[in-house]
């Protein structure tokens, strides 16, 4: 597996050879949370607490999450525990 922003670099035909597949960061979070979902958010809140250069609450991390490149995720946290 590699996980990459950057899928156009990594074509299935040139990994499928090897049995490697590309995932983007947010297809990728959302199989971690769908595999295992109490896990993956208990994941983001320690990384939450854990912030101090900025602080950040859960709510403002997965804004920054949103952001950087994870909308898929947040909104299917969002949906599916509501507020946290």
């Amino acid at each position: 597996m590699i996980v990459t922003a950057n899928l156009r670099h990594f074509p299935d035909e040139l990994l499928a050879p090897f049995d490697i597949e590309a995932q983007s960061p947010d297809e990728f979070v959302m199989n971690v949370l769908e595999l295992a979902p109490a896990r993956a958010i208990g994941v983001i809140k320690d990384q939450a607490r854990a912030l101090t250069r900025p602080a950040m609450t859960f709510e403002e991390l997965l804004e920054r999450l949103r952001d950087v490149g994870l909308p898929r995720t947040v909104a299917a946290i969002r949906q599916q525990f509501g507020p946290l």
